[in-house]
């Protein structure tokens, strides 16, 4: 009780205010009530966290707290401020967020769900709560930015949970809305995914917006599974993990429970510290503890079971690179000209192909072959081809960037991410090139002509001032000797003179 005075104290000057001047912090509001995203007091200091967890890089200004299960945990609902050199360029920087404050260290902020999250807004952005609309957020100019869109149902009560829901209530106290139905990346203690309703990753752990990665649910009781994807055309699975398999190594933190095509997640009540799972940038699923020293714990990856290493995802070496069994990065083929890195320094970041791929010159396209190489994902697949026919169907397909092939069929691939080099597969590789056309090699022909005549004529120069400077050292070299034989003489002369 202590520590939370304490924090309502600490926070009290950074509260957004509403319009009537009222101040608190408590865990529920009634309506018609209007905040601004403004720093009121200069005197006093944000809360600014400095150590290295996933959203490190920023400040609270909170409208509701809830205390978690009588610990010293904190939820905070409020506008999180976003440092990151992109956000703050243009000013528009603000997420109206739920965030956890672990233990007593209000620095270990760590943002749970976002409302905003593609869409932030500047200072003095507004959040009004009315019975008829429920939330709106709107941006310093007035734009609706984001609205639970309650129109329908009118609302008396907002409220955050002790399990950082948050919620809209009725006059009966029913639940009208609530941010368990829109999870973000983070999957919260008895909420629950279903197909339509699942995580999507963040871009990086500083940058709130939509990831290139999401997680579902498919499958019924008893045999749901949690199937993730990257977010391309079509969305393409790179792990499934079956429920049962997983609640075999999960017991003693919780349950994943599934039933008609929802899975929710639970905690094993013997446990008592909070957890959460969050959908990674980098296509991690990994599950959170908050133990009893207060400090942010990533027990571990909930797909290291099903998978092999880090290769097995999908921007493991970005577009086109060459997962090693080692975790090392490289672009296909080695020191062939087809590819070029897109960071020479960060050979994670992928690599790009010298000349882009033309539907115009379909005729110049052939393939880079790479031995014992793999994809992620090797849907759809034709059982019914050979080798030869895996690889004219990719050729006569414009859109189809590579072909793999194996004893079991063929898989054309139209959008290419990070490749797997494993040493213990038998599939084979062929990467679409573009050749260069004969034009282009002419014109490459007459440089390479231009760039010899140029340097056989510099080195003949180098040789011919090589030689007369040389020429002429000797000839000063001998001038100075009989300069100096002169002056011996001379000398000579002086000393004995003639009688």
């Amino acid at each position: 009780m202590v520590f939370h005075l304490f924090l309502l104290l600490l926070l009290l000057p950074q509260f957004s205010y509403s319009s009537d001047s009222s101040v608190s912090l408590n865990s529920s509001a009634k309506v018609n009530q209007l905040w601004y995203n403004r720093l009121y007091y200069s005197m006093y200091s944000w809360l600014q966290p400095t150590n290295n967890w996933y959203y490190s890089d920023c400040d609270i200004r909170p409208i509701l707290l809830s205390t978690y299960k009588n610990t010293s945990s904190s939820f905070v609902f409020g506008f999180v401020y976003n440092r990151s050199a992109n956000a703050i360029k243009d000013g528009f920087c603000f997420f109206l967020v739920i965030a956890l404050l672990p233990g007593d260290n209000v620095n270990d902020l760590v943002v749970l769900w976002s409302a905003n999250r593609d869409n932030p807004v500047r200072e003095n952005a507004t959040l009004h709560f009315t019975a008829d609309s429920g939330l709106e957020l709107k941006d310093v100019d007035g734009t609706l930015v984001w609205s639970t869109n309650t129109s329908a149902l009118p609302v008396t009560q907002l409220n955050i949970s002790d399990g950082a829901n948050l919620m809209l209530l009725d006059s009966k106290d029913k639940v009208i809305w609530q941010s368990f139905d829109y999870p973000t990346d983070t999957w919260l203690p008895n909420q629950s995914i279903s197909p339509n309703k699942g995580l999507t990753s963040s871009n990086s752990s500083s940058n709130l917006g939509t990831g290139m990665y999401s997680l579902s649910v498919e499958g019924e009781d008893p045999y749901n599974s949690l199937v993730a994807f990257i977010n391309s055309d079509p969305p393409q699975i790179y792990m499934s993990l079956p429920v049962d398999y997983l609640n075999n190594y999960f017991k003693y933190y919780g349950s994943i429970e599934g039933f008609s095509n929802n899975v929710l997640f639970r905690f094993n009540r013997t446990v008592h510290r909070f957890l959460y799972i969050r959908l990674e940038p980098n296509g991690h699923l990994n599950l959170y503890q908050i133990p009893n020293d207060s400090q942010t714990v990533a027990s571990f990856n909930l797909f290291e079971r099903v998978s092999e290493s880090d290769c097995d995802y999908p921007t493991a070496c970005g577009n086109y690179g060459v997962c090693s069994q080692n975790g090392l990065c490289s672009c296909p083929g080695g020191n062939y000209s087809y590819f070029t890195q897109l960071q020479v320094l960060q050979p994670n970041q992928g690599c790009r192909p010298v000349t882009p791929l033309s539907c115009k010159d379909k005729h110049l396209h052939t393939f880079l072959e790479l031995n014992r190489v793999a994809y992620f994902n090797l849907e759809p697949y034709h059982s019914n081809m050979d080798r030869d026919s895996c690889k004219k169907a990719c050729l006569d397909n414009c859109t189809c960037k590579a072909a793999f092939f194996s004893p079991e069929g063929c898989s054309l691939q139209s959008q290419l991410y990070s490749l797997k080099s494993n040493s213990n597969n038998d599939s084979v590789a062929f990467i679409k090139v573009q050749k260069q056309a004969l034009k282009d090699k002419r014109k490459l022909s007459l440089v390479a002509v231009l760039v010899s005549t140029l340097s056989v004529g510099l080195v003949i120069i180098l040789v011919v001032v090589s030689c007369y400077y040389y020429n002429m050292r000797i000839k000063w070299n001998k001038e100075e000797e009989e300069e100096e034989g002169d002056d011996q003489v001379i000398g000579a002369l002086k000393r004995f003179p003639f009688l």
